[in-house]
């Protein structure tokens, strides 16, 4: 099944000017992100260190959001694909390794005492847990969630990727001519 349908676009002049503009602030936009991606998430990784997504593949089939809403386009519309390609191109260059975990509950889970429940997390900033009362910022708190099921998983993201810059290995030993 081909789902790839290609055009051959015949735009006036004034079209044509917006489509450049179009393409120039894609353009822009993914420089942003990339940027973002090293700035906040690879520069901030050691050579050797492994960064942790949250595996968000098929999350659009998962998520419950109703059809036809702004909140659905907007969800549809991001890439989470990509942005994974963006970081690990960035981490291969620091000799990094880049993972995935199961993304349940990591927003709704205290990375405290580990209670789950959707209304811990009050806002769009803050988690409150309802249990012990343990009070972080929601992303930070996710973020140790994602950081806690890679470690309890071994190190082994559920995915099984390897480190994205394998080490070259050589014998060091001296060669004997004859």
């Amino acid at each position: 099944m081909q789902r790839t349908i290609r055009v051959k676009l015949t735009p006036s002049t004034a079209q044509a000017d917006l489509l450049a503009e179009t393409s120039r602030l894609f353009t822009a936009a993914f420089n942003a992100v990339c940027r973002v991606g090293w700035e906040q998430i690879v520069k901030s990784a050691y050579s050797g260190a492994t960064i942790v997504l949250e595996n968000l593949t098929d999350i659009r089939k998962r998520s419950k959001i109703r059809k036809k809403t702004k909140t659905s386009r907007r969800v549809h519309s991001w890439s989470f694909a990509q942005i994974k390609v963006f970081v690990a191109y960035k981490a291969e260059g620091r000799g990094c390794t880049v993972a995935g975990v199961d993304p349940r509950h990591t927003s709704q889970a205290c990375s405290c005492c580990g209670h789950v429940a959707r209304n811990n997390r009050r806002s769009r900033g803050r988690f409150v847990c309802r249990v012990c009362g343990f009070e972080l910022h929601a992303d930070l708190n996710a973020a140790r969630n994602i950081a806690a099921k890679y470690h309890a998983s071994g190190g082994i993201s559920p995915a099984g990727e390897l480190p994205v810059n394998q080490p070259i290995v050589s014998d060091q030993s001296p060669r004997r001519s004859d």
